[in-house]
């Protein structure tokens, strides 16, 4: 689900705890980009949170990566993690 425009939070809060209800996860894209304000991050109960790399720098080394995790970052992507793959290259690793 996108947010491009001004949103009720309070409409926004009660329309995912229905999607959450009936078993889905509810992450939120690129915060830190467009609307999404640190309102919506306390009032929204999200499973979680990708940060758009305006925010942070580019994980360049595992330094940076071992600093992310320290704070309780348990999800990381990027180059650094692994490069790019195609869907049946992707189906080859996940079968390993």
């Amino acid at each position: 689900m996108y947010i491009k425009r001004q949103i009720d939070i309070y409409d926004l809060k009660a329309n995912i705890s229905k999607i959450k209800e009936l078993g889905f996860q509810v992450h939120l894209d690129d915060f830190g980009k467009a609307y999404a304000t640190l309102e919506v991050l306390q009032e929204i109960p999200f499973d979680a949170i990708k940060i758009d790399r305006k925010l942070i720098s580019v994980l360049e080394t595992n330094d940076q990566n071992k600093l992310l995790i320290s704070y309780g970052v348990d999800i990381i992507q990027g180059y650094l993690i692994g490069k790019a793959v195609s869907f049946s290259e992707a189906k080859l690793i996940l079968q390993k």
